[in-house]
């Protein structure tokens, strides 16, 4: 850091968007190394081989009965603590310039997993026209055309959308989340998805009532494959 950058962070001080304790000058990042301690990132803990579920060993029982509908998937960490937090700052508080640090977590757990590198293209899930009014941003989408940049692999944001609005899935049982989103999600113009695998990216992955909507979309549209990437996982 030059002179210049030493005396402005002194005179505005950067603070963590979490804790706003004061960051040390060379620190750029968004948040304190304290509370990116507090983060259970879940790539070198053991997971369900299929769905990325922390588990001890083989297969969680979602994936041995088949209800997961995608071909596999991972999650950058817990949905827990800060990082629950970190994510409904990007989420819900405005926050959308996060989406260079959370995409540059993706990144990495994109390339510790081979698998994800032969998608043929990348596919944000969608948002109604009026969430994303609301919102201001598409937060799943500034994330895949993060990874479109690193990986350079197109990112298709017209083929999937939300058919319908769907209440919120807070403090709902599998059941009912399963009932919410259902016929949800549907595509258009597929023919160029069709028999190519799928990069699809999500911001949280809990019962993966959703991401199977979504899935079940593609591949009634000739979809290969899809390989599911997301910022956190649900126990």
């Amino acid at each position: 850091m030059s002179w210049l950058k030493k005396i402005i962070s002194l005179l505005f001080p950067h603070i963590c968007l979490l804790c706003e304790k004061p960051l040390p000058w060379e620190e750029e990042g968004p948040f304190c190394k304290e509370c990116e301690k507090e983060v259970r990132y879940l790539a070198k803990e053991k997971v369900c081989k299929i769905c990325g579920k922390p588990l001890s060993s083989g297969l969680c029982e979602d994936c041995r009965r088949r209800r997961n509908k995608f071909d596999f998937s991972r999650s950058v960490a817990l949905y827990e603590g800060k990082w629950r937090e970190i994510i409904h700052l990007f989420k819900y508080r405005g926050l959308f310039t996060l989406s260079s640090y959370l995409g540059e977590k993706l990144w990495e757990v994109y390339r510790n997993n081979p698998i994800y590198e032969t998608a043929d293209y990348i596919i944000p899930v969608p948002l109604t026209y009026w969430t994303r009014v609301k919102r201001g941003y598409h937060q799943t989408l500034l994330l895949a055309n993060y990874l479109s940049r690193k990986t350079g692999k197109k990112v298709l944001r017209k083929v999937l959308y939300k058919s319908k609005n769907i209440p919120s899935q807070t403090g709902l049982s599998r059941k009912e989340r399963l009932k919410n989103v259902r016929g949800a999600f549907k595509t258009r113009n597929s023919r160029i998805i069709k028999g190519k695998n799928i990069l699809l990216i999500d911001d949280v992955l809990t019962t993966g009532a959703t991401v199977n909507e979504c899935v079940k979309g593609l591949k009634k549209a000739g979809v290969k494959k899809v390989f599911v990437l997301t910022l956190a996982r649900g126990e």
